[in-house]
């Protein structure tokens, strides 16, 4: 595919987040066009939904992007998404990058760094959006939030997970990792398939952030379909078809109303958009030239 007609704009940032802001437009534009041609259904999801209602685009000291596929089209995507892309962008999934140990994927920029821990931790980390797996689940919503939790439950049983400022729930997390070791991973991993193909959507489904991960996000699917679109940052994407409803599961009836400066979070540490971290998937910006003469046969 032909991306030329969406440049990258990083150094017209002045402040690094800036900056960012401007990789991560160029990630969701690419990744806007590639579902565009493979008829594949997205929307603007968690932070970035809510950007888009309250900012017309990015929360302004927000530092990622995050978009939703039924899992159907996600799997879709990740069979199709290498192939059309254009060489500085990554499509990151623990297949694709071994040390990733995420559910979900991440499309990431390969010239740049965003730290979200003290540490490397051993995988690319270009600069993302993220793209989240959705699951249909019960329409009997006290059904779906049981799947939603058992989902929790499996995840944390297959995954080592990073440290808690609450020691209980810490420790539970230890206890769920120390059983998933014992009880054969081919189990665990028919259990989720069987629950994320047990329903098919009607307007009455619930839609569950991933039930493979320990987000426990519940929607209503007619609040999501049909796809609506909402402006972002003077380009139009795809959207929940009821935004305002959609964003008030997560954020609550007061969204409109912006965090106080002192309990705004961030994911990141340290951000570098000039900067990739030491992996085989990484460029070096200043040597973008070079790498792009080389393809062209200069």
């Amino acid at each position: 595919m032909d991306f030329m007609d969406i440049p990258d704009l990083r150094m017209e940032g002045e402040t690094p987040l800036e900056q960012a802001h401007n990789i991560m437009l160029r990630n969701l534009r690419i990744f806007d066009r590639i579902c565009r041609k493979y008829d594949l259904g997205y929307w603007l999801d968690g932070g970035s939904a809510l950007g888009a209602l309250r900012h017309g685009g990015f929360v302004p000291w927000d530092d990622d992007l995050d978009v939703a596929m039924l899992r159907s089209d996600y799997e879709k995507f990740t069979k199709i998404v290498q192939k059309e892309l254009p060489r500085d962008l990554f499509f990151q999934t623990s297949e694709t990058d071994p040390a990733y140990k995420e559910s979900h994927g991440k499309l990431r920029d390969r010239y740049s760094s965003i730290m979200e821990s003290a540490c490397d931790e051993g995988y690319q980390q270009g600069i993302f959006i993220d793209i989240f797996p959705m699951d249909i689940v019960s329409e009997d919503r006290e059904k779906a939030v049981k799947e939603v939790r058992l989902g929790a439950i499996l995840y944390m049983m297959t995954h080592k997970m990073k440290s808690s400022r609450h020691f209980c729930y810490w420790l539970m997390k230890r206890i769920l990792y120390c059983l998933g070791r014992i009880i054969p991973k081919a189990f665990i991993r028919n259990l989720y398939c069987s629950m994320t193909s047990r329903y098919s959507l009607t307007s009455k489904s619930h839609i569950s952030t991933s039930l493979d991960s320990t987000f426990r996000l519940l929607y209503r699917a007619e609040d999501i379909f049909p796809l609506g679109s909402v402006q972002f940052e003077g380009f139009t994407f795809s959207a929940p078809g009821n935004l305002e409803n959609y964003v008030k599961v997560q954020f609550g009836e007061n969204y409109m109303i912006p965090l106080a400066e002192q309990d705004r979070k961030t994911h990141s540490i340290r951000i570098d958009p000039f900067k990739s971290n030491d992996h085989r998937e990484s460029l070096e910006w200043d040597k973008r030239n070079q790498e792009d003469d080389c393809l062209n046969g200069s």
